[in-house]
């Protein structure tokens, strides 16, 4: 927490951090407030065509994250949460107390 996001891998399902970190991940979610927008190396249409890459924004979003997560093989892994708003605070909480790795 507290790291910048720098660059998100989505063929190794991993982001690197402005701390030069890089965490794996099975769940990403992109919190980027309530006018939600995709960084410039992650545009909304190849978000869509990547499985584990999620928009947080509203009810809709989160049931699809919700049921990705209950997946054979991403069920109790890791997540990262990429947005330090309202929105992805809630998140990394909720990912958390559901006893989920959360970056």
């Amino acid at each position: 927490m507290g790291e910048r996001v720098t660059f998100v891998d989505t063929a190794t399902h991993s982001v690197e951090t402005s701390q030069g970190r890089v965490i794996n991940y099975d769940i990403c979610v992109l919190a980027t407030g309530s006018n939600a927008g995709f960084p410039r190396y992650c545009t909304p249409e190849r978000a869509a065509g990547i499985d584990g890459i999620f928009v947080y924004r509203n009810i809709a979003d989160l049931d699809k994250l919700l049921a990705y997560a209950e997946r054979d093989g991403v069920k109790g892994g890791r997540a990262v949460v990429i947005g330090g708003g309202l929105l992805g605070l809630e998140a990394a909480k909720a990912g958390e107390q559901s006893h989920r790795p959360c970056h």
